[in-house]
């Protein structure tokens, strides 16, 4: 299996297709998984790259504490082991914040930016937001990985229509490491970057959900602040949009990749 070594950190990628690099982020106790239906939609166009995270999927369990800058450092690194040029990044829920700030610190290295259902900051501003916050670190202490996946689960896949889904999810994220999994936990709800979206140069798609955590306010700021910024609504998703709704996400993707080849 294909594995990259960053200052003595192992991390397992899965790479498809041929032409202009196209980089998928997963989320907190996510992994490559999360990318199929992409994967398999744009690997015809694009040579597209899915590492799993540090402490995530396959990738080497190290010792914490995580934060969002190792992680995002990790992925610089990975990017310039690799050697590829123009990168298209895309990145959900925490694997968003990792990408933007990819962009916000190597803009050499990124062509286009994609943040999905994220700020791209922990926004806890409402009581809804604590809640949920406060909800998920009593799981992690009370139940096992298994227990956690399972109401994770039922919360982004509630319909009757997503029990396939559910037994999908439980299945990949119950193999989640949990002192890995606490560490990165924490480096996404202590994170305070974020605050300089004038630094993305790149276009850059925000894509969001009308039930999402994080409210649509805080995305629109931050598209109004980016030099190239727009946001775009996927309608009948929760938080997991390329999961629940891969056909709907892969066009607003094509959409917004064919926008740019036409402008350039």
């Amino acid at each position: 299996m294909p594995t990259i070594h960053l200052n003595q950190t192992e991390l397992f990628y899965e790479c498809q297709g041929q032409g202009n690099p196209l980089l998928f982020v997963h989320g907190l106790g996510a992994g490559a998984w999360t990318w199929e239906a992409q994967v398999l939609h744009f690997k015809n166009t694009f040579e597209t790259w899915v590492p799993e995270l540090r402490g995530h999927g396959r990738s080497e369990k190290t010792p914490g504490p995580y934060s969002i800058d190792i992680f995002a450092q990790d992925l610089i690194g990975f990017i310039e082991a690799q050697q590829l040029k123009e990168v298209h990044l895309v990145g959900l829920s925490m694997g968003g914040i990792i990408a933007y700030e990819v962009a916000a610190q190597r803009p050499d290295l990124v062509a286009s930016l994609v943040i999905v259902n994220c700020g791209p900051e922990v926004s806890q501003a409402n009581v809804q937001a604590q809640w949920a916050m406060w909800q998920r670190e009593i799981f992690m202490h009370l139940l096992s990985m298994e227990g956690v996946s399972r109401i994770l689960a039922a919360r982004l896949f509630p319909d009757t229509h997503q029990a396939g889904l559910r037994q999908r999810f439980v299945k990949h994220w119950a193999k989640n490491d949990k002192l890995s999994y606490e560490a990165a936990f924490h480096a996404l709800v202590t994170w305070k970057g974020g605050n300089c979206p004038e630094r993305v140069k790149c276009p850059a798609l925000f894509v969001t959900t009308p039930d999402d955590y994080t409210p649509l306010q805080l995305k629109q700021r931050y598209v109004t602040r980016m030099s190239d910024g727009r946001l775009v609504i996927v309608p009948n998703s929760r938080h997991v949009t390329p999961l629940d709704q891969p056909e709907a996400f892969n066009r607003v993707l094509a959409e917004f990749y064919e926008e740019m080849m036409e402008l350039a």
